[in-house]
């Protein structure tokens, strides 16, 4: 059984999940953290890669850094622009994709697809793709969801790398500020995380979501809904005593990240 105090603070910690997730808790899901490959955290990748020099894929006529976890990384574009064919180069290094695998069906740093199967059909994406998907105009942004291909970010990527920095609002209207200059990497990133790292085709056709409704709750698709699912799936494996190491490293990476949002 899991430990007391654990089975306690998760309980606590889901607060009626259980009802949300409905048969889910039945079907074993797999899950897989791809922590550290967020957008915030492939800027810092991609941008610790060039270190002091310019980077390709840094908006045309930016000079400046960008923080992250607390350290300054410079974030300078090369005198002749941003750099498409060169940016999607650099893009691919941060995914690791050459990393040894021990299995048989991979997407990317060694880490197992899942199987695949009638599944990979529907794919839903959230958090910062559904963001970058109404920022490269494919769909509004009062919308809960809507349809994207990886192909839409391409497009977009190819339009943001020739853009310059103080035109980017111009280009893209929907832009979140302050993203202005990442603006060519994210797309980019967006790409090849769903073509390269995840093997998806080019025109498949995606749900990017920012809420879910259920009964009169409207739930946001963010990290901690994955993360819940991920400990549930857990909880009721028959194998789920092999995972309380990974569900207390779980239950430690939520409480910092609680803490870091109380913070700022």
């Amino acid at each position: 059984m899991l430990p007391d105090d654990l089975a306690a603070g998760l309980a606590e910690a889901l607060g009626g999940l259980e009802s949300l997730l409905g048969g889910l808790l039945a079907d074993f899901p797999f899950t897989e953290s791809y922590l550290n490959y967020g957008r915030n955290a492939a800027r810092a990748g991609n941008l610790d890669i060039t270190n002091t020099t310019t980077n390709p894929c840094i908006s045309t006529g930016y000079d400046g850094y960008y923080e992250y976890n607390g350290i300054n990384y410079k974030a300078t574009s090369p005198a002749r622009g941003a750099n498409f064919y060169k940016c999607s180069k650099l893009t691919k290094r941060i995914l690791n994709i050459k990393t040894p695998c021990n299995f048989g069906s991979c997407t990317f740093n060694g880490a197992w697809s899942g199987g695949g199967g009638a599944g990979q059909k529907t794919i839903y994406v959230a958090s910062y793709f559904y963001e970058m998907t109404a920022e490269a105009g494919v769909i509004p942004l009062d919308v809960p969801s809507g349809k994207v291909r990886p192909v839409d970010f391409k497009n977009a990527a190819k339009l943001a790398c020739k853009t310059r920095v103080e035109d980017m609002t111009t280009v893209f209207p929907q832009i979140t500020s302050g993203n202005e200059p990442f603006l060519c990497m994210d797309f980019m990133y967006a790409y090849t995380l769903l073509v390269d790292g995840f093997g998806l085709h080019p025109s498949h056709e995606l749900t990017a979501m920012n809420v879910i409704d259920y009964q009169s709750f409207s739930v946001e698709v963010a990290w901690p809904l994955g993360c819940a699912i991920d400990v549930v799936s857990m909880i009721n494996n028959p194998v789920y005593e092999m995972n309380l190491a990974r569900l207390e490293s779980l239950r430690l990476d939520a409480a910092s990240k609680v803490a870091s949002l109380e913070v700022m």
